[in-house]
């Protein structure tokens, strides 16, 4: 004769593991996909950014500007230009996140006058910014790149000349 009371317990801990093992799975998986669908957002912009880049520094006018900060040497920044298609992409190594509330505006300045053209976008290891800028349209030497918290107006904390 078998003991109803060890069948009791026995199926309780079965049902408990059981359980477990079901609620850790789902949570386990949450967190992946969680990551997985990080993963992907970052893919998809640094595939944007590779691929307007490429097409950016395909044109016959494309131009090459190095970014510099004035106090971290290992902040670094490059954008690439056409004043025909009027395209731009800035990239940033080693620029921090800013503050809740806070962007990272791109400017170029030309004949004294700063003119926005975007805010960055950061990844996990780069910042950036892509898109056309109208005010690029025939630009010449003389211009400055630069990049400033919050404000064009501000000091740069990334900057460039043409």
């Amino acid at each position: 004769r078998r003991n109803p009371r060890w069948l009791g317990w026995a199926g309780t801990i079965a049902a408990a593991v059981l359980l477990s093992v079901v609620t850790t799975t789902a949570v386990v998986n949450n967190r992946v996909d969680n990551q997985l669908a990080a993963q992907n957002v970052e893919i998809a912009a640094l595939e944007k950014v590779s691929v307007d880049t490429m097409g950016v520094a395909a044109q016959p006018d494309a131009e090459h500007v190095a970014l510099r900060s004035g106090t971290d040497p290992a902040l670094t920044g490059d954008l690439v230009y056409s004043p025909s298609s009027t395209a731009l992409v800035v990239t940033a190594a080693g620029l921090a996140q800013p503050q809740a509330g806070q962007h990272y505006l791109c400017w170029v300045q030309v004949g004294g006058t700063r003119e926005q053209v975007g805010r960055m976008f950061f990844s996990t290891h780069l910042a950036y910014w892509t898109g056309p800028v109208p005010a690029l349209s025939g630009l010449s030497d003389g211009a400055t790149f630069g990049v400033s918290l919050d404000s064009v107006d501000k000091d740069p904390v990334l900057v460039g000349d043409l």
